[in-house]
């Protein structure tokens, strides 16, 4: 009994490790090169996002995991669901630049669709 709750535990701890691990490499500043869903710059924390459009402030929650990015859209005063989307993604070689499919898409975007700008954030 006692292995299988040590075996359940350090399970729990792995997969919450490599999902940190994976969102670490969204934290920081990225810009826009064809106004993904209508935005321009992009804040991603580890709890939030925040995209810029035209000096208006759009709030969202979001997760990731190895091959998709999903992405809960809300209003800022009521905290009402506007939208959710999901698309999968790939970054540059050097983790600098994200490249997008859509579930539409048959290939995945064949220039980056956010480049990152800074990978520190106060």
């Amino acid at each position: 009994m006692k292995k299988s709750i040590i075996i359940i535990l350090i399970s729990i701890i792995v997969v919450s490790c490599k999902e940190n691990d994976i969102k670490n490499n969204f934290i920081g500043k990225w810009t826009s090169v064809d106004n993904f869903y209508g935005l321009k710059e992009f804040e991603f924390y580890h709890d939030s996002l925040i995209g810029y459009e035209e000096g208006q402030k759009y709030f969202s929650e979001w997760n990731v995991d190895e091959s998709k990015i999903y992405i809960n859209r809300t209003n800022q005063r009521t905290l009402e669901l506007i939208e959710k989307f999901e698309v999968e993604y790939e970054f540059s070689e050097n983790k600098d630049s994200l490249y997008f499919k859509r579930s539409t898409d048959t290939i995945f975007f064949e220039y980056p669709v956010l480049v990152r700008i800074d990978n520190r954030l106060n």
